[in-house]
């Protein structure tokens, strides 16, 4: 069996909730690992709505990526630009990720 890739995301509204439940949500190959957004109701919301359990929920992306060993990290938010992005990718990098 092929290992699933391990994936969190940021930004759970708009364009994030509409990947999660149309790209990842329905791809076998996939194991959504870990939600962010700075309004933590709207990862629950769509935990609920996703019926997956083990899913967990952060409202800071710094330390969803800290905590979690994630394989990739999809940013749908408005307020992480291209320095935090950055950020983002480099915090992943730091912990050999690629």
């Amino acid at each position: 069996m092929e290992k699933k890739l391990r994936i969190g995301l940021i930004g759970i509204g708009g364009m994030g909730s509409h990947h999660l439940f149309t790209s990842h949500a329905e791809n076998p190959r996939v194991q959504i690992v870990a939600l962010c957004d700075l309004i933590e109701e709207r990862c629950t919301n769509a935990i609920k709505r996703l019926g997956i359990d083990g899913i967990s929920v952060y409202t800071d992306f710094r330390e969803m990526i800290d905590k979690e060993d994630l394989d990739a990290v999809d940013i749908h938010h408005r307020r992480i630009r291209n320095g935090a992005r950055t950020s983002c990718i480099l915090r992943e990098a730091r912990r050999g990720k690629r």
